[in-house]
């Protein structure tokens, strides 16, 4: 028994021995971890002790503008914008809003966020490209780098405390795009009749860096270095328009794509609305005016008041333009990508014939993605169906998303009946839900009635729109 004790006695320090090996690695192990963490923690700390600042400054200026002590708001805005945590608030934001394969970390944007100068502005290049209109003209729309989002952003914020929106707009707040057709709905309800459509025509381009301090309560550097186009841009895509032409449109009014933009926008257009009292319904949306009368002669009455009072407004040659030509709801009208029509005291909303197009022509590109054999093709047209059903929520689509799948159908039985096993496969419903889908697709009849038919499929831009009624 005694030879045996030393034995014993030697495991356990052979024990100890190993217990004291384990022990500095997972210390190790909980030093790493912390490293990598502590970055994530320091980025986490420095946003809320941004934020925190940023918001006390904003609540001070709110309420001076409030009080109409109209100095101490000036130079509560100026603190603001000279202010690190703004600055960082800012960069921050604009960062999450850009592509993920264009997002800086977060050491580069502490950095740009402490040289942002909005007295100064930035030299950054912008890239521009061309977008062509239905009827033929164009528009010039900007993609700014980090650096210009930041500043744009930190300048909204700056004054929008200034600017007093009209209820009847709805672009930038006042419940956006579903509150404006819940007022077309009112309307509706309430007896309206007829509607008409109006746009004005190249609002944009028209506003001048004058009006621009009219109407907006900031620093005329600052307008000049932020608001106004900048000189530093590159054209991606010209559209056959000679670069010339493209440079000198660019560089009028306000720039497209500019986060700065729609605020300024919906601050000129409240300057002349507050001149137009009227019963009958206006809604607004950016640039687009919706009007429901009951009577014809009404809707021509608020026609001419809304052109004259935009022809007043001291903002630019402002014209508005018929973007529909006046309508009964019974025979169906189009607004905000909706179509309304009221028939026998029933009211049907559901989405415009234009979007309708667009819903089907992208259905025919993704049924030939799934028919060459792209694996991930069904997925994203199943993403694709749900997120533009839901795009319309005044649309009673059905639960299952009914009338999105016989459209689908549809089309494929239509103008690709070789994708229809596929355009089965991908929207098979199951208790409202999209069945989980699977790597093999559904075997395909290939027949020669169906490789004539896809021969004589067209592209989508060639498809008649009459042809799609009969799915509706």
């Amino acid at each position: 028994m005694l030879s045996e004790r030393p034995s014993l006695i030697l495991t356990a320090r052979q024990l100890g021995a190993s217990m004291t090996q384990e022990l500095p690695n997972s210390v190790e192990m909980h030093v790493a971890r912390a490293a990598r963490q502590r970055p994530r923690m320091r980025k986490a700390r420095a946003l809320r002790k941004a934020e925190k600042n940023e918001r006390k400054v904003l609540r001070r200026l709110e309420n001076a503008v409030a009080a109409g002590d109209t100095e101490r708001a000036k130079h509560l805005q100026c603190l603001y914008l000279k202010s690190f945590s703004s600055s960082l608030k800012a960069t921050s934001d604009a960062n999450k809003r850009i592509k993920s394969r264009h997002r800086r970390r977060f050491d580069e944007v502490q950095s740009i966020a402490e040289c942002l100068d909005p007295w100064a502005g930035t030299q950054a290049e912008v890239v521009a490209y061309a977008k062509r209109k239905p009827d033929g003209s164009f528009r010039v729309i900007m993609d700014f780098p980090l650096e210009h989002r930041a500043l744009q952003t930190i300048v909204t914020r700056a004054i929008k405390p200034f600017i007093r929106l009209d209820p009847r707009q709805h672009a930038y707040a006042n419940g956006g795009r579903n509150e404006a057709c819940n007022r077309i709905i009112d309307a509706i309800n309430r007896g309206g009749k007829w509607f008409t459509g109006l746009d004005i025509e190249q609002f944009y381009n028209t506003i001048t860096r004058q009006h621009i301090l009219q109407h907006i309560h900031i620093p005329e550097r600052i307008a000049d270095a932020v608001i106004c186009a900048p000189e530093n841009i590159r054209f991606r895509q010209t559209c056959g328009i000679m670069r010339s032409t493209l440079a000198n449109v660019a560089r009028e009014g306000i720039s497209q794509g500019s986060s700065l933009s729609p605020l300024i926008a919906e601050a000129i257009i409240a300057h002349f609305l507050q001149d137009i009292s009227t019963a009958a319904a206006i809604v607004n949306f950016a640039d687009d005016f919706g009007v429901m009368a009951r009577t014809l002669s009404e809707l021509e009455a608020i026609t001419m008041a809304l052109t004259s009072a935009l022809r007043r407004c001291p903002s630019g040659s402002l014209r508005l333009r018929p973007k529909s030509p006046p309508r009964r709801v019974s025979d169906g009208v189009d607004f905000l990508g909706y179509r309304f029509r009221r028939r026998k005291g029933h009211l049907s909303i559901m989405p415009s014939e234009k979007n309708q197009i667009k819903f089907f022509a992208k259905t025919l590109d993704y049924l030939r993605a799934m028919r060459r054999g792209n694996p991930g093709a069904a997925g994203r047209f199943q993403r694709y169906v749900k997120s533009w059903a839901q795009a319309f929520p005044h649309w009673d689509c059905g639960d299952d998303l009914l009338w999105p799948r016989i459209w689908v159908n549809g089309v494929a039985r239509q103008h690709l009946p070789t994708a229809l096993s596929f355009a089965k496969y991908a929207m098979r419903q199951h208790e409202g839900r999209f069945m989980p889908l699977h790597s093999s697709f559904p075997p395909v009849v290939r027949t020669p009635f169906d490789q004539h038919a896809v021969s004589q499929v067209e592209h989508w831009t060639d498809i008649n729109p009459v042809g799609f009624r009969s799915i509706h």
